[in-house]
Parts: structure tokens; sequence; C-alpha cells
């Protein structure tokens, strides 16, 4: 089933507290979206948002692959979303950005293929892990209702 962050089922003021793991990075325009989820929620309620950092999905262009049940895949659109898109998003929904957190990419994330036999590594494997291991992976916000 397929979801529409723009128009969440549920009443006005419904949630003292929301959770969106990963979902912003899929629309195109997250104003929407924030507009909506700060429509759901209480005064003085938060929502904390996580999504791909836009290094990762602009810069690096990694997608999320998506399998069927026989194994067909394909890659969900993902749209790099700026620092200040979400701070003027949150602004215009009615919600106050409280903290962002970037959490880093470790040397675990940053090997091009973790499952590639001796020999067939990227060959510039460790270079990759040098550039961007402590590159930031993810943004996560926690904004409250006005």
């Amino acid at each position: 089933k397929v979801g529409d962050l723009s128009k969440v089922p549920a009443d006005d003021s419904s949630y003292e507290s929301i959770t969106c793991g990963l979902a912003f990075g899929h629309v195109p325009d997250i104003g929407p979206a924030a507009k909506e989820l700060a429509r759901v929620l209480q005064p003085g309620g938060r929502v904390a948002i996580s999504a791909p950092h836009p290094f990762i999905t602009g810069i690096l262009g990694w997608r999320a692959p998506v399998f069927d049940a026989e194994g067909n895949g394909w890659q969900v659109p993902e749209y790099p979303h700026p620092v200040g898109s979400y701070v003027q998003a949150f602004e215009q929904a009615g919600l106050v950005a409280r903290e962002c957190h970037e959490p880093h990419l470790t040397e675990d994330h940053a090997v091009w293929n973790p499952e590639a036999e001796p020999g067939e590594e990227n060959p510039f494997s460790a270079s990759l892990i040098d550039a961007l291991a402590g590159q930031p992976g993810a943004l996560i916000w926690v904004a409250e209702k006005a």
C-alpha cells in the first residue's frame, strides 16, 4: 500500500508525538509533509524525523534497493534535501526545530561491498573508506509544534 505524507488519515491535533523514519527523503517537496505532520500534532507536541543526509543521496547517489517476493528489484527515488530546506519547511508548518543530529558513517558503512570475496573488492576500497568514514550519513530532527 502506498502512503501519502501530505494526507495523513488522522484528525487535527491527534498526536502528542510522531516518529517519521526515512520517509522525507522519498518526497520531492518536504513542505507539504511537514505541514501535514504539524496538522495532526498537538500544540507543544514533538515530531522526530530521520532521513538520509543530502551528502549520501545528492553527492554519493546512494539509493534504497527494494525487492519483491520473486527477487525483482528497483531503486526507490531519493531526493537530497539540504538542512536549510528542513528549517524552512518546519517554519512554514508552524514547527520549531529543537535538535538536529548528523550521525557519521563508520569505516564499516564505507566499505564498497562488504560481501566481496578476496580479489573482488573495489580497487579503491581503502581510499573510499578514508574519504567516506566520518562524513554525515543521516539527518535526525526533533521539531516541536508551536
